[in-house]
């Protein structure tokens, strides 16, 4: 006589395959991995019926053989589009503003980044850098159309690959102006990765200023005009997050450490315009960066100033350079 099981425990029975592919299916990302397993599950499904049955137990087998082959490559084309969804949206983000490198630990990161189909808003400490051009106007009216883009366009490439190679993210581009961003989207906690983001900001301004000789001195053999560089930065707690539609994602940064960045690169760039011409690029910071940057570059306290738009005044200096320099470019000079 064969013994059959309850309808309760038939459900019970199938219940549980749906599970075990549902969580292999979660678990085990490979399809071929996925697809072994499948089968490991089929054949002790298969040796468990004939071996019941032979001590007079009939359990159902072809509904669980089912329930186990398809729920986990469903699940499993589910994870995937989910993932691929994730990264599309990330690299519609970043691909073109982080280092490969930034990008592959974003994607690695992506459950502590990533809330549903965007990155969720997070609170975080950060060094803002920002960029900006004295002379453009000039620059624009002495060339062409197509000589302008392809000036600005040499500009832009070779100072946002300065900025990816210290470990930044460019947020945004203004027209001959960059915003780029230390210590984000993956957020820092501790002092020391803090303090590496505001050095590697400074390293990478210091590595503009470089980078701006060379291209001076090419424009100059070429007769074209010449240009000067402004560098705001700044470290403080702001907000990170993504606005605008599900089409048109923009990651931005929010709060006063970003527009201190931004004040600190435009201050007295009425006086940076008649300054001598062996520096042509300024970088002034705040002492939050300052404090954090520790002995290895060469400051010049430039005093207590009124920012545009902010009530208390802002403690500011000057980079020089790195302390290994011997000759740092601006040492001369006196005015801001």
């Amino acid at each position: 006589m064969i013994t059959a099981p309850s309808d309760r425990q038939e459900a019970l029975w199938l219940l549980l395959w749906c599970v075990l592919g549902t969580a292999s299916g979660l678990y085990i990302r490979s399809p071929w991995r996925l697809a072994l397993l499948a089968g490991i599950g089929v054949l002790g499904l298969g040796l468990a019926g004939y071996g019941a049955l032979m001590y007079g137990w009939w359990i159902p087998v072809v509904p669980p053989v089912l329930a186990w082959g398809l729920s986990g490559p469903c699940v499993l084309l589910y994870v995937s589009y989910q993932e691929r969804t994730q990264r599309s949206v990330l690299m519609r983000l970043f691909a073109q503003s982080v280092s490969p490198e930034v990008a592959e630990t974003l994607w690695q990161q992506r459950e502590q980044f990533m809330a549903g189909s965007r990155p969720h808003p997070q609170r975080l400490t950060a060094t803002v850098l920002f960029t900006d051009l004295e002379g453009f106007t000039s620059v624009s009216e002495c060339l062409g159309e197509q000589a302008l883009v392809d000036w600005l366009e040499i500009y832009l490439d070779v100072m946002s690959q300065h900025v990816m190679a210290h470990g930044g993210v460019i947020n945004k581009y203004m027209g001959d102006a960059i915003m780029a961003l230390f210590g984000v989207p993956i957020p820092h906690t501790s002092e020391a990765e803090i303090s590496q983001d505001a050095v590697h900001a400074v390293q990478c301004a210091l590595a503009m200023r470089r980078e701006l000789i060379q291209l001076n001195q090419r424009w100059q053999d070429q007769q074209q005009p010449t240009i000067r560089m402004r560098v705001g930065i700044y470290t403080g707690p702001l907000v990170a997050g993504t606005v605008g539609s599900a089409e048109r994602l923009e990651y931005t940064v929010l709060g006063d450490t970003v527009n201190t960045a931004a004040r600190l690169e435009s201050y007295g760039k009425e006086t940076f315009s008649t300054e001598a011409i062996d520096s042509p690029c300024r970088i002034l910071i705040g002492a939050t960066t300052l404090h954090y940057l520790g002995p290895q570059f060469q400051t010049q306290y430039v005093g207590e100033v009124h920012l545009k738009g902010k009530e208390q005044t802002t403690t500011v200096y000057r980079v020089l350079g790195e302390q290994h320099d011997r000759t740092p470019l601006g040492l001369k000079e006196e005015r801001v």
